[in-house]
């Protein structure tokens, strides 16, 4: 019987920090701990910085988190038009496929042509960003996203 290769600590500490239940990391819902405040009226420009720099760390830590569920939607986009579009390699999206997904939208948004502009330019980047991804995935697993996550941002 084969056996598996050692977990990534990376990953393990994903776990330990948030379970196996991905909703847990995914949601909304923790916040930074309240920061236990002295009493005394000299703090001043101390407490401040402090109330900024706690105020960072939950930043950071929604970032994070954002940056996960950003990039699992983006893949969801590349499916999406993946089985629209089964036999393309969705290199980029060309016209076919763009009018395609601007029709299924037109459906929610009606002519409200400032959201559909605004879809035309998104999809292509989009769908690329998730067909990067799903190679990704692919070669390494979904948990690849977690242990790239700070490497895995959208370009400017």
């Amino acid at each position: 019987m084969e056996t598996l290769p050692p977990v990534n600590q990376m990953y393990l500490r994903y776990v330990q920090q948030y379970g196996e239940e991905p909703s847990r990391f995914l949601s909304d819902t923790r916040d930074v701990a309240p920061r236990t405040r002295r009493a005394s009226e000299d703090l001043g420009v101390a407490d401040t910085f402090a109330t900024c720099y706690e105020w960072t760390l939950k930043l950071a830590r929604q970032r994070a988190r954002e940056n996960v569920r950003w990039n699992f939607v983006m893949l969801m986009y590349f499916d999406f038009m993946d089985q629209l579009f089964p036999n393309s390699s969705l290199i980029r999206l060309g016209f076919k496929m763009t009018n395609k997904g601007l029709s299924i939208l037109k459906t929610v948004f009606g002519d409200n042509s400032s959201q559909l502009e605004q879809a035309e330019h998104n999809l292509g980047r989009w769908v690329k960003m998730g067909r990067m991804l799903a190679i990704l995935v692919e070669n390494f697993g979904e948990g690849a996203i977690f242990i790239l996550n700070d490497l895995l941002t959208e370009p400017l």
